[in-house]
């Protein structure tokens, strides 16, 4: 594990350390799978480029806090309700194969969230954050095969 978290970014622990009802690795999840994106406006975002170094973090925060992966604290410009899933898929940076690694851990497919606090909107959607349609394409691919997965 990188552990740069805790080395470097101590905002985050004291995010973590002032919540209790948030859970565990939370923040840290979505700090690191917001890395440096430009696409995504979000004051957790961890401000280093994402690598393998990161992912090693996000395989390690997941393992070691399941429950992680199920929270829908994140938020983005006038976007809320947002999981870590969605987090990852709005990053570029992140690759198909981390995406598709935290569904076989347990992220839900659920691609809908919060606009302005009452609309919800599918993440495909949105014309705000736009994502490639190469990149799209192989996500729902890859979503398809869940049976929770509802198509925009």
């Amino acid at each position: 594990m990188g552990n740069f978290f805790t080395k470097q970014d101590p905002i985050l622990l004291k995010y973590h350390k002032s919540d209790p009802n948030v859970a565990k690795g939370s923040y840290e999840l979505f700090a690191a799978l917001s890395a440096m994106s430009p696409l995504i406006c979000t004051e957790m975002k961890y401000a280093h480029p994402f690598t393998d170094e990161v992912e090693e973090d996000v395989k390690y925060i997941v393992n070691r806090y399941p429950e992680s992966i199920h929270t829908e604290i994140g938020f983005m410009r006038m976007r809320f309700c947002v999981t870590p899933l969605q987090i990852a898929i709005l990053n570029p940076d992140v690759p198909i194969s981390l995406i598709e690694w935290l569904l076989e851990h347990g992220a839900h497919p659920n691609l809908f969230y919060n606009e302005n606090l009452h609309k919800r909107i599918h993440l495909f959607s949105d014309t705000f954050y736009k994502i490639s349609k190469e990149r799209q394409d192989a996500i729902e691919a890859i979503l398809l095969t869940y049976n929770e997965y509802k198509s925009h």
